[in-house]
């Protein structure tokens, strides 16, 4: 998913639209509507990954371990 969404530059709306527009198809289709949750959680789980949000939840985690690591040497 990082990949192939990589260079794409997505964002909010664009993941939301797609979302939105995969849901409206599977309730046009007739798809039940636990198996149209499933899928939707699924497609949900991507999100950080298509818009590429692990990097920065990443560089923040690695920012908050500098601070954690430079009080405890403080106290």
């Amino acid at each position: 998913m990082r990949a192939a969404h990589k260079r794409m530059d997505l964002n909010e709306e664009h993941f939301q639209a797609v979302a939105e527009a995969l849901q409206k198809t599977l309730q046009e289709l007739g798809v039940s509507e636990p198996l149209i949750q499933e899928v939707m959680a699924i497609a949900g789980s991507t999100h950080d990954d298509v818009l590429n949000l692990w990097k920065i939840k990443l560089k923040l985690a690695v920012e908050v371990t500098r601070v954690c690591v430079c009080l405890d040497r403080r106290v």
